[in-house]
C-alpha cells in the first residue's frame, strides 16, 4: 500500500513584496534624514552663506531713510539694521536694541549704546540671517567706520576697540560710557551667560564741527 505524499507550496511573492516595501521605506527615511540635515546645516550657516552685497545694503539704506527709520550702517560688513527702543520688538524682528534712549541730544554729537543678537536660530535660512544682525561684529577692527542715522541726521564713529567681555563687564561698563561715543555689543533676550563681543567707537569730528567748537569756546571767553 503506497502512501500519498502531500506537497505544500508557499507563495513567496507576498514576502518579497513586504521586504521590498521595508527597503523602500528605509531608503526614504535615510533620504529624508539627509535632506533635513542639509537644511539644518544651511539654516545654521545662513549668516555666513547669505552675505549682503553693497548694493543690497544701499537699497536697505534708501528704504529706511524714506521710511524715516533710525538705523545703523557698517560699510565693512554691508550691515544696515534698524534701531528699535522696544527690546521685545527688536529681538522678534532682528533689529538693534537702543539701550540709552534717555541720552540728551546736543545736535552735534550723540552717544549710542546698542545691542543685538549675534546668532538666533530661525525656521528658515533667511529668518536666521535676519535675526542674527551682529553675527560678524567681531570682524570689525580699529579705525573702521560706523554710521548711525538718527532723526534725519548722520552720526559717524571710528572704532577704537573690539574685545570679548563677560556679560557683567559689558553691562557694568555703561556707567563709564562717554556720552558722545558709541558702544555695540552682542546680547540675547533669553540667555546672557555667554561672553559678549563689544565694539566701542569715538565720534568722527569733521573740520566744520572743529571750527564751530573752536568758535564757541572763543566766544565763551569774551
Amino acid at each position: 500500500m503506497s502512501r500519498k505524499h502531500s506537497h505544500y507550496h508557499f507563495d513567496q511573492q507576498p514576502i518579497k513584496r513586504r521586504s521590498n516595501k521595508r527597503t523602500l521605506l528605509l531608503l526614504f527615511g535615510i533620504f529624508l534624514l539627509i535632506v533635513i540635515g542639509i537644511y539644518l546645516f544651511v539654516i545654521i550657516q545662513s549668516p555666513d552663506i547669505m552675505l549682503d552685497s553693497s548694493e543690497s545694503a544701499k537699497s536697505k539704506e534708501t528704504t529706511l531713510v524714506s521710511q524715516k527709520r533710525d538705523f545703523v550702517k557698517v560699510d565693512k560688513l554691508n550691515l544696515v539694521v534698524p534701531i528699535e527702543a522696544d527690546p521685545d520688538k527688536a529681538y522678534a524682528s532682528g533689529e538693534i536694541v537702543w539701550k540709552n534712549p534717555e541720552t540728551d541730544d546736543n545736535n552735534q554729537s550723540r552717544g549710542f549704546i546698542l545691542c543685538a543678537t549675534r546668532f538666533k536660530l530661525g525656521t528658515t535660512p533667511q529668518a536666521t540671517k535676519t535675526q542674527s544682525p551682529f553675527y560678524h561684529i567681531e570682524k570689525l577692527s580699529k579705525d573702521d567706520e560706523i554710521d548711525v542715522y538718527f532723526q534725519d541726521q548722520w552720526y559717524s564713529y571710528k572704532v577704537s576697540d573690539v574685545r570679548r567681555d563677560s556679560p557683567v563687564e559689558s553691562s557694568s561698563s555703561k556707567g563709564n560710557f562717554n556720552q558722545a561715543s558709541i558702544k555695540m555689543y552682542t546680547c540675547s533676550n533669553t540667555d546672557d551667560s555667554d561672553s559678549q563681543f563689544v565694539v566701542t567707537g569715538e565720534p568722527i569730528v569733521t573740520q566744520k564741527e572743529t571750527q564751530k567748537a573752536t568758535s564757541d569756546s572763543g566766544s565763551s571767553l569774551l
